[in-house]
C-alpha cells in the first residue's frame, strides 16, 4: 500500500459546521478558496485527473484526505478522514467513518488544490558497529526487525556482522 503525506494541513477548529455546505466546510478546514460548486463536481474532477481512489480499504492513515459519499443528494457529500482509519470529520464534528452510506472514494485534492501526496521514500543505510543488534537498529530507525531482515535479505536475525551495510529506511 502506498504511503501518503499531508501537502495542505487541515484544521478541525477551522472547519465549517453548516449543514448542507459540506464542500465549503471542508475548504475552510484546509484554508482553500472556492472553486467547485459541490462535492460531486469536486469528486468528478479528482476522478478525471486520476486522483480518486474508490477502494475504502485504501483510505490512507496518518493524513487527512477528502472522502466522498453518496447520501442520495444530487450534490453528494464530502468529509475528511481523521487519519486513524476509523474516524472522519463531518461538518465540524469527529464521527466514525460511515458504514452504511455508499462510499464513492477518497481524493488527493480539494477544489483542485493538492491536500495529500504520495510520500517519497529515500533509502537510508547504516553500517553495523560492535555491540549492535538488529532489534536496537530497528528501534533507532523506527522500523521492525522483520522489515530490516526483508530489506537486507537476512536469514538469521540474530547474526549481523561489524561493517555490514544495512538498509534502514
Amino acid at each position: 500500500m502506498a504511503s501518503w503525506t499531508q501537502s495542505k494541513s487541515f484544521s478541525l477548529s477551522k472547519m465549517g459546521k453548516t449543514t448542507g455546505y459540506c464542500l465549503q466546510n471542508v475548504r475552510l478546514g484546509y484554508g482553500i478558496g472556492s472553486k467547485h460548486a459541490s462535492a460531486k463536481v469536486d469528486r468528478q474532477w479528482n476522478s478525471k485527473k486520476g486522483y480518486l481512489h474508490t477502494d475504502k480499504t485504501t483510505i490512507p492513515k496518518g493524513v487527512q484526505a477528502p472522502l466522498y459519499w453518496d447520501t442520495g443528494s444530487i450534490y453528494e457529500h464530502i468529509t475528511v478522514s481523521a487519519g486513524d482509519g476509523k474516524h472522519m470529520y463531518d461538518d465540524g464534528k469527529k464521527v466514525k467513518i460511515y458504514k452504511y452510506i455508499p462510499f464513492l472514494g477518497w481524493g488527493e485534492t480539494v477544489n483542485e488544490v493538492r491536500v495529500i501526496k504520495k510520500a517519497t521514500t529515500t533509502k537510508k543505510y547504516y553500517t553495523v558497529k560492535k555491540g549492535d543488534t538488529l532489534s536496537a537498529i530497528a528501534k533507532k530507525y523506527g522500523t521492525t526487525v522483520k522489515q530490516l531482515a526483508k530489506w537486507n535479505s537476512i536469514k538469521n536475525v540474530n547474526v549481523i556482522v561489524v561493517g555490514q551495510k544495512l538498509r534502514v529506511k
